[in-house]
């Protein structure tokens, strides 16, 4: 059988919603990019008539693979403290919430990565190469996008002493 045949659809006649003031919230209040994991796997379901609750499981598949993939570039960047970062990103709270359809699971990896990344380039042995500038730079933009109180992330490149913070205005300018 198809999902939301036609034929067996019942509607039923709901009553205006009397509210003193307008709900303000929705889903619209998240860019969408942060649903293109999810969007790309349920179109893919749509298109081989996947039924409604796979195509949710679906969503949740993307997110833990985007997650999962935006932790690991975290821990490659570490600096330090690897196996304590992978232990905090194993909380089972984490899985579960990487896991699920929220936007959580996208933003919050990519914070990690983010922070790891800085971290990296805060690390005086090493020059961050122009990949990872721009790499950095497109997550501080998602991260601020997503969440606007997450751009006080960004600032953290200021944690980046002064002779570094030079070296990466010449390799990204």
């Amino acid at each position: 059988h198809t999902p939301l045949d036609a034929e067996r659809r019942v509607f039923l006649p709901v009553p205006p919603l009397r509210t003193p003031s307008p709900i303000t919230f929705s889903a619209a209040a998240y860019p969408p990019f942060l649903y293109l994991p999810q969007a790309g796997l349920i179109g893919a379901g749509r298109l081989l008539g996947v039924p409604p609750l796979w195509l949710l499981y679906t969503a949740r598949l993307a997110n833990l693979l985007v997650g999962t993939l935006l932790l690991w570039i975290g821990l490659r960047w570490a600096p330090f403290s690897r196996w304590a970062a992978l232990a905090i990103a194993l909380y089972p709270m984490s899985v579960v919430l990487r896991s699920s359809a929220s936007t959580d699971a996208i933003l919050l990896p990519l914070v990690f990565a983010f922070v790891a990344g800085i971290l990296r380039a805060r690390d005086v042995r090493q020059l961050p190469s122009l990949p990872v500038v721009v790499t950095l730079v497109t997550f501080a933009f998602l991260m601020a996008a997503g969440r606007p109180p997450y751009a006080v992330f960004g600032l953290a490149a200021l944690f980046i002493p002064a002779t570094r913070r030079t070296v990466l205005r010449t390799v990204a300018f």
